[in-house]
This record gives structure tokens, sequence and C-alpha cells, in this order.
């Protein structure tokens, strides 16, 4: 009698067991990826706001005084407060979506009339982050934080 060869490859186990492995491993990575996406358009909320807040700035320094628009008036979505920013702007910056100030609670408003230490400032608010890393974790000027980002008009 002939022996028989030895079975050579993988059995159903051993491939079930890997593809279990590499499905945990992208699992991870996809989240990493995904969190990381967040975090960066945060991040490129926050620089945006710190534009529109300069714009505001050299408006002031400008015309004498801040823009005279109500409290929550949206920046960022072709309005007349960001008309009245374009000579200050080389561009009206927009959410890093691209959705708009009223879509998906993302975008940015204007906040006028605060006082601050004595003197009327204006905010520029992010209206949400994503990742909620960033945060100021503190109130501006009396208003609180509330998971949005602000940033005062200097």
């Amino acid at each position: 009698m002939k022996p028989t060869p030895p079975i050579t490859g993988f059995t159903l186990i051993e491939l079930l067991v890997v593809i279990a492995i590499i499905a945990t491993l992208s699992s991870v990575i996809l989240t990493v990826v995904f969190n990381a996406r967040k975090e960066s358009r945060d991040t490129a909320r926050v620089t945006i706001a710190e534009q529109l807040s300069l714009g505001i700035r050299l408006y002031k320094e400008a015309e004498g005084a801040y823009p005279s628009y109500p409290t929550g008036t949206a920046l960022g979505v072709g309005g007349t407060l960001d008309t009245a920013l374009a000579p200050y702007l080389s561009t009206i910056p927009q959410d890093p979506l691209g959705s708009g100030a009223e879509t998906d609670g993302f975008g940015f408003e204007y906040i006028s009339g605060v006082s601050c230490a004595g003197k009327t400032k204006a905010l520029v608010v992010v209206r949400a982050l994503e990742a909620d890393t960033i945060g100021n974790a503190q109130a501006v000027c009396g208003i609180p934080d509330d998971g949005r980002y602000l940033v005062p008009v200097h």
C-alpha cells in the first residue's frame, strides 16, 4: 500500500481566524481615520472663525464700528454680512462640509454688542464641532461655551 501524500493548504478554521483578524484590524483603522477627518474639519472651522474674526476687526477699523447685524446672523452662506465683509477678506470662507449655516448644525454666526470687561465686543461662533476635542472649555465674555467654539474679535 502506498503512503498518502501529506495534505497541504489551510483548514477552514485557519481561514476563518485570519478573516476575523483582518476584519478587526480594518474596523480599528477605519475608526481612527474617520476620527482624524472629523478633527481636521474642526481645526479648519476654528481657523475659518479666526479669519472671519479678523475680517470683522478690519471692518471695525475701517468703518469705526462693528457691523450692525442682529445676533445670530449666519456667516459664510452668502448673506448680507458676508457681502459687508467681502472687501476685508480675500474670500468668504465656508464650513468644510460645505453644508452652510442651517444644515446639520454646522457653520458660523455673528454675535454683536457683547459687553466684555467694560468694552463692547463682537464674537464669531462656530456653531458645532464634530469631534468636540477643541472646544474653549470656558465662557468668553460671559457667554457659555455650550459645545460651541467662541472667537472674540479683538
